[in-house]
């Protein structure tokens, strides 16, 4: 079970759909605070520092994987240029904890291959991204991701079908690290299916485009954005806190504290295999 996390609540955002599941009519959709639909997450900043794991998988070097990730950030920040979020990367973490690890969120944004997958998250989730939002605003606080490194190969090479791409997965997450959630188009980045070789999630549809211009547009406020200041960290601190359950099946919420955490998973399009053996 993934340890409690003080102070905050842990939802599990969304399922994972399917080719079968119906579709609604949208363009795109953003995560909103747990208990408000009304009120939509987002970042009061357009310069988003980033600390991802170059180094953290043993089945692909870290050079690759930094240009994949580097290449993930790119896509979002140069989407049909009318947008200027910027997702700066800071160099590796100095250390490798997120907020499925438990205690306060730290304002540090990681990006994390996690060797020891949480035992209460689906094992078909090829990621996990939490947000820690001020319930309040909506405004984003914290965002990690965290890889699935036990049970699934990684690869930065576009012609391997049975294993699982960086910049696909980490362009897919970096779309709910920004507040956005999944969507029932398949054709889309934010998509919530993903099978093995796929690297279609690499470059954003014509929605997601639309999603990041629309929220984040170059040189104007994020629209219906509520604003507050004089708010010090302390106050945007919940007061109580569940645990994540399997994919699926959502958590009951109880009291909620001003500070909320939301779990967006990115799951494996079909049931999962090991295609080569782990090196030691």
């Amino acid at each position: 079970m993934i340890p409690r996390i003080p102070k905050t609540i842990l939802i599990l955002f969304a399922a994972a759909l399917t080719w079968g599941a119906a579709a609604r009519v949208c363009a795109f959709e953003r995560q909103t605070v747990d208990d408000n639909p009304t009120l939509s997450l987002y970042w009061a900043t357009r310069t988003i520092p980033v600390f991802p794991q170059f180094d953290g998988t043993t089945n692909t070097g870290p050079a690759g994987v930094e240009v994949a990730m580097l290449d993930a950030f790119a896509e979002w920040e140069n989407a049909g240029g009318c947008t200027d979020i910027q997702l700066m990367s800071m160099g590796m973490p100095a250390s490798l904890t997120t907020n499925l690890d438990g205690g306060d969120f730290d304002g540090l944004n990681r990006i994390v291959f996690r060797r020891t997958w949480p035992t209460a998250a689906s094992p078909t989730a090829l990621a996990l991204t939490t947000v820690v939002y001020d319930r309040r605003t909506g405004v984003i606080q914290d965002a990690d991701i965290d890889l699935n490194d036990e049970r699934f190969f990684w690869t930065t090479a576009a012609d391997t079908a049975t294993l699982n791409d960086v910049q696909n997965t980490v362009t897919h997450e970096l779309g709910h690290l920004l507040g956005f959630a999944h969507v029932p188009d398949p054709s889309a980045t934010m998509f919530a299916d993903s099978p093995e070789g796929e690297i279609d999630k690499r470059s954003l549809g014509s929605d997601d485009v639309d999603a990041v211009c629309t929220v984040y547009p170059r040189g104007a406020p994020t629209p219906g954005a509520v604003r507050r200041t004089g708010v010090s960290r302390g106050a945007l601190t919940g007061v109580s806190s569940c645990t994540v359950s399997r994919i699926g099946a959502p958590t009951g919420a109880g009291a909620l504290g001003p500070a909320c955490l939301v779990v967006c998973l990115l799951a494996l399009g079909r049931t999962f295999r090991r295609t080569s053996r782990r090196s030691s």
